[in-house]
């Protein structure tokens, strides 16, 4: 076990990503396992885990979070809550080969911190980036336009970002005091989607990949909402394509 933990430790200090990390706490279990974000979004796997989508699975993701224990299904299939000081970071959902000791029970905490920490960095290492990320949103939102369209263009196709897929843009605006928070929590959220974020007047703006911002807004407000403690206003618009739609949405 302590062997074990100490070498998930390195992997994780090592700048290992989250799948290595998974990948050998799935060896050190024998078993499957499967990250998911808040949103229900796998964000990696080392099998597969037949009815992830059930609706059964669901409630006890929320019963895991409300309770701030892991859960076990009928069917044998444990969910961990990822949590970091109270924010809601997704689940940890895994399937044994066969019963779990009550060793490989305090492996698969151990496993659970290292996942989250894992989280954690990734997302230090976005809100590093962001600056960047953040100007080119704002050079998109500016009108008149600062730069010219093949610029902007240039420099999302450099970030990784393809403006002329359809996009659509989500405004949030939490109470005074907790843009910050939500601001930390937009950057991890448009890494995720591989969208764009940034701050204007005190809300938070988002444009992100797809076609119904009615839905992208309330993904928004299903992730946002639970971290701040209270329902955030938000609104969506588009679908768009290409430089100069961003900033006519």
């Amino acid at each position: 076990l302590v062997d074990t933990q100490n070498r998930l430790l390195g992997l994780v200090l090592g700048g290992s990503d989250l799948a290595a990390v998974t990948g050998a706490a799935g060896h050190a279990l024998d078993g499957t396992l499967v990250v998911r974000d808040p949103s229900g979004r796998t964000l990696t796997a080392t099998g597969e885990i037949p009815g992830l989508d059930d609706p059964a699975l669901a409630e006890a993701v929320l019963d895991a979070h409300a309770r701030r224990v892991a859960v076990v299904l009928d069917n044998g299939v444990w969910i961990i809550p990822l949590d970091a000081g109270g924010e809601d970071l997704g689940a940890l959902i895994v399937r044994p080969a066969g019963q779990l000791t009550p060793e490989d029970e305090q492996l698969l905490q151990s496993v659970a911190q290292a996942v989250t920490i894992t989280l954690l960095l990734q997302r230090s290492a976005v809100v590093a980036e962001g600056p960047v990320r953040d100007e080119l949103l704002e050079d998109l939102l500016a009108d008149p336009p600062s730069r010219s369209r093949r610029q902007l263009s240039d420099r999302a196709d450099r970030l990784g970002i393809d403006l002329g897929a359809s996009h659509v843009l989500v405004v949030a605006r939490p109470e005074p005091g907790e843009q910050g928070r939500a601001a930390v929590w937009a950057s991890s959220h448009a890494h995720r989607t591989n969208g764009l974020k940034c701050v204007r007047s005190g809300c938070v703006v988002l444009l992100l990949p797809g076609a119904d911002a009615a839905e992208a807004a309330r993904r928004v407000s299903a992730e946002l909402s639970p971290l701040l403690g209270h329902p955030v206003s938000v609104a969506g618009a588009g679908p768009g394509r290409g430089a100069a739609d961003a900033g006519r949405l």
